[in-house]
């Protein structure tokens, strides 16, 4: 079937992403398991063990949410340029920037095969819309992020303040990033004689 090569590497890797969360996940679990005290025994006897564990744990889930979301976002920006090119050919300079942007690629999509892709398009943009923080912006949320989070009915974010990933965050953004890819899939290959037709 068309699309499903490119589709199962997009898979593929966000599963490696998923691997890579569940270390970051430690430092919740670290967090809890400390509401409950062990004995005082137990504690003299593990504590390096445990200090380390910590420590590590810390440094995974400062340094791993924010690398895992732009991997994730590479991947479907992948995804999203292999599709084109197995669909449509060659991707021509006036569309080199849509692959980075789930909105605009929605919009270069619907006027090929004139389908929407829908909903998820908002949300998949604001996830693209993190990566872009996180790189380009220290992960301080500016005006335009700040307008594309709200367009994704995303309003706990503020403008000017850090982004807070959890490992929570981040997993919802990955299936995020899932469902778009299943629904661009779905419409680029909707019917590829019409869209042919429409060329």
């Amino acid at each position: 079937m068309k699309g499903e090569e490119s589709y199962d590497e997009l898979l593929r890797e966000l599963n490696l992403a998923r691997d890579l969360l569940l270390l970051a996940k430690l430092k919740e679990i670290r967090e809890e398991i400390r509401s409950i005290r062990p004995l005082a025994i137990l504690r003299d006897e593990f504590g390096p063990i445990r200090k380390a564990l910590r420590e590590f744990s810390d440094q995974v889930y400062e340094k791993a949410l924010p690398l895992i979301l732009v991997f994730s976002v590479a991947t479907l920006e992948k995804f999203l340029r292999s599709i084109w090119e197995e669909r449509f050919g060659a991707i021509g300079k006036n569309l080199t920037r849509v692959f980075s942007d789930p909105k605009e690629f929605a919009k270069a999509s619907k006027q090929r095969v004139r389908k929407e892709i829908g909903p998820f398009t908002f949300k998949a943009n604001a996830v693209a819309m993190k990566r872009h923080v996180i790189l380009h912006k220290g992960g301080v949320v500016d005006p335009d992020a700040l307008e594309v989070f709200r367009e994704a009915g995303i309003l706990d974010i503020k403008l000017g303040e850090k982004l807070r990933l959890t490992a929570e965050s981040v997993e919802r953004d990955m299936d995020t990033i899932l469902e778009f890819a299943k629904k661009v899939k779905e419409v680029i290959y909707f019917d590829s004689g019409t869209a042919e037709a429409n060329e």
